[in-house]
């Protein structure tokens, strides 16, 4: 897709006026699934989509905020801020018996009506008033917020202002020289700020969700291919730790609400463990802690966990938790993720550091002696030691 905002744009809204379909030729699977549930699907921004058999989904903000729903207020609120300068200089004009007193009106409005359109671009796409067109359309307002997070997503993952590859250790991420020109660098900053805050809202979406029990939306959000979304925001935001925190957060929830295998076939183990092993996950201590806890959660299956144990995760765990063994939440996590891969002793162990999990013993007694007063810890620990007891 091409990049549609240019530095040229004096206002960076005149992005949405002139937005394609995001999912115009990536939902064709989708559109057929729906078509043989009994579904009308269909994502063009002008036309209201039919979300169940008789829910209509409005594509526009009614003339009363809907009870219950602050989304009207949040828009009406923003743009009231933006009415700052037209009256600077309604008042500067009504000044205008002395010229001086004028400018003093006029002058600084403009500068804050400047100040305005170009500070923090990425507001104005993923702020409070999430999916807001500025023509009045709205993207995510009705019930199923997620489907809309979605579309804006894959619209910026599937820009190509920057690649979304994977770094390695011994070679570092070619760059395009699309990258080069000066004049669209500042597009990538832009792209990873507004995945990242995209990942904030579907977050929170999903946290509340989970909260309420509401699986619904979530499983719909996974037969969109909200696990996949994820992947490459976690492979365009892998310089960025909040970025990283949020998107793990996201399939930590998925994976610990819903159908385990289901999240995790749709992961990819072998991907997933290639982005653990890289050092801008292994460097934070957050980001490293929720990888550990996916880890875990995800070796609750057994199917799962043959196949994290093939991919050598214990070795990625052990680093983990080595790199940052001063951080008690970092060993309290690596340990449970531990236990879960080495409950079935054969199997884990035999793929452990040694060849029969010597060396992954000791790492965690080490770590054990150096957290005696962190209860969590030792509790953790001598839950894996009982594991690699299985065999005996």
């Amino acid at each position: 897709m091409e990049a549609y905002i240019s530095p040229s744009f004096k206002d960076p809204r005149f992005l949405f006026q002139t937005m394609p379909d995001p999912l115009a030729n990536t939902t064709s699977e989708l559109r057929q699934r729906g078509k043989a549930q009994g579904k009308t699907v269909t994502y063009a921004p002008d036309v209201s989509r039919v979300d169940s058999g008789n829910e209509v989904v409005p594509r526009t903000l009614p003339s009363k905020p809907p009870k219950g729903k602050r989304r009207w207020k949040i828009v009406r609120s923003y743009h009231s801020e933006e009415m700052v300068a037209p009256m600077l200089m309604v008042i500067g004009i009504a000044m205008a018996g002395h010229l001086f007193y004028a400018i003093i009106g006029i002058i600084p409005g403009l500068l804050y009506w400047s100040y305005l359109m170009h500070k923090d671009r990425s507001r104005l796409i993923f702020g409070q008033n999430v999916g807001v067109h500025p023509n009045g359309s709205n993207y995510a307002y009705g019930p199923d917020k997620l489907a809309g997070l979605l579309k804006l997503l894959v619209l910026w993952i599937e820009s190509d202002v920057i690649p979304a590859r994977l770094p390695t250790d011994d070679k570092e991420c070619p760059i395009d020289e699309e990258l080069e020109d000066p004049s669209v660098a500042w597009l990538s900053d832009f792209r990873k700020e507004c995945v990242e805050k995209g990942l904030v809202l579907l977050q929170r979406e999903i946290s509340a969700a989970c909260k309420n029990q509401n699986l619904t939306p979530l499983s719909r959000a996974v037969e969109d291919d909200v696990v996949e979304v994820l992947n490459q925001c976690l492979l365009i935001c892998i310089e960025r730790e909040q970025g990283m925190k949020l998107g793990f957060q996201c399939l930590l929830s998925l994976a610990h609400h819903l159908d385990t295998e289901l999240v995790a076939s749709k992961i990819g183990i072998s991907s997933f463990v290639k982005l653990i092993s890289t050092n801008e996950v292994k460097c934070h201590a957050e980001v490293q802690r929720r990888a550990l806890q996916l880890i875990g959660t995800l070796a609750d299956s057994r199917k799962i966990q043959s196949q994290l144990v093939k991919a050598d995760v214990i070795k990625v765990v052990l680093t983990g938790m080595t790199i940052h063994n001063r951080a008690d939440i970092v060993v309290q996590w690596g340990c449970w993720a531990l236990f879960n891969l080495c409950f079935e002793y054969a199997a884990a162990l035999s793929k452990a550091p040694g060849g029969d999990g010597t060396e992954m013993l000791r790492i965690v007694k080490k770590l054990m002696g150096e957290h005696k007063n962190s209860e969590a810890v030792q509790l953790q620990g001598c839950l894996v030691m009982l594991a690699s007891c299985q065999g005996y």
